[in-house]
């Protein structure tokens, strides 16, 4: 591989990386109100780790080959012994292409790189404070600067209780015992896990009826005999009808068809909703690129509300749902896009992570 060939592809797996982090962070700020000090920590956390192992001889050349390989050029660290302290000078990131001083999510996320980075010259086990200065006039040819320092105990304190606390949304579906004023909490679980695809530009009521509607189709299809009662179901209970018909397709042994079928039928609704739409409209987090440009899309689905469907009490819906948006990216795009990888957390604050390539012809 060229030299020119391995930077375009570093440029790219920098891309992905900074995008991936991107689409969980927007995730974590819809849902959870302690979503900036989470990603600050997780960051950090992350930050520290990779620096294991780095030569603690020369922190400044560290920090600023770190801070480049985000994109970040040019960088100025300017490190205060006698202050206790450090600064860093940034521009605007060529991955990120977001002005720091008003992005709060590029904030947090760069709060927790110059934390994880005062590591370098505070140790791996001091607590590190970092924050943008706004204070004072920069250098022009930068556009932020952010300070390190030791954290004090009510800043570690204050942190800790932050993301310990658990904000996220209770919506975990218990279908063997809940009572009838639970069904907003399903169909709030449904909702999310159909958001995590089909694009915010649609109303969630809109998302949720097109959903249904396509479950409806589906079974009176495929389940004709039993149909009159799994209606009954639909209105309050609609993940029972979702699960028993991911229950008959492994019975028939055509989980990937079926899925591959509900989602091109859930993408023919959306479409004839929303003909004016483009694709990158219609899907959630891929790119401004003409549809034939796009090889690869990255679905991340929470793994709070996947995991809380299951049959047999241990396989999951998102073994379903991973054909469902196979087949509803192929037919939005209309490319034929096939799993590649896919990785579930086992957490309720992990995601279900989908890679879909496109097929070559």
């Amino acid at each position: 591989m060229s030299s020119i060939s391995e930077r375009l592809l570093e440029g790219r797996i920098k891309k992905f990386l900074m995008k991936s982090f991107e689409m969980m962070g927007t995730y974590l700020k819809d849902v959870d109100p302690s979503w900036a000090a989470r990603i600050e920590n997780l960051t950090m956390k992350s930050m520290i780790s990779a620096l294991e192992g780095m030569n603690p001889d020369n922190p400044i050349k560290n920090a600023k080959l770190i801070l480049q390989g985000l994109g970040f050029t040019p960088v100025e660290i300017r490190w205060h012994p006698d202050q206790g302290k450090g600064e860093i000078f940034l521009s605007i990131s060529r991955i990120w292409k977001k002005p720091i001083e008003s992005d709060q999510m590029l904030q947090s996320f760069v709060k927790g790189v110059c934390r994880g980075i005062g590591s370098l010259f505070f140790g791996p086990k001091t607590p590190i404070f970092a924050r943008l200065v706004d204070d004072r006039e920069i250098p022009p040819r930068f556009r932020a600067l952010f300070e390190f320092r030791p954290a004090t105990r009510e800043e570690v304190e204050k942190e800790e209780q932050l993301i310990s606390e658990r904000n996220l949304p209770d919506m975990h579906v218990d279908i063997s015992a809940r009572a009838e004023k639970e069904e907003s909490v399903v169909q709030g679980a449904l909702l999310e896990i159909i958001a995590a695809v089909i694009s915010i530009a649609i109303s969630k009521t809109e998302t949720l009826n097109a959903f249904l509607s396509t479950l409806e189709w589906f079974g009176q299809q495929q389940l004709p005999h039993e149909w009159h009662s799994l209606e009954a179901l639909m209105k309050k209970y609609p993940e029972k009808v979702l699960l028993r018909i991911y229950k008959e397709a492994q019975i028939r042994q055509s989980v990937e068809e079926w899925g591959r079928m509900l989602g091109s039928e859930l993408a023919r609704r959306i479409q004839v909703a929303h003909a004016n739409m483009s694709p990158s409209q219609l899907i959630q987090g891929i790119s401004l690129l003409p549809p034939e440009k796009i090889t690869s899309i990255l679905v991340y689905e929470p793994t709070e509300y996947t995991h809380s469907l299951s049959i047999d009490n241990h396989q999951p819906i998102c073994n379903f749902l991973v054909y469902l948006w196979e087949g509803y990216i192929s037919a939005i795009i209309e490319s034929t896009f096939q799993l590649k990888e896919r990785s579930c957390g086992v957490n309720p604050t992990d995601a279900c992570i989908y890679v879909f390539l496109r097929k070559s012809k």
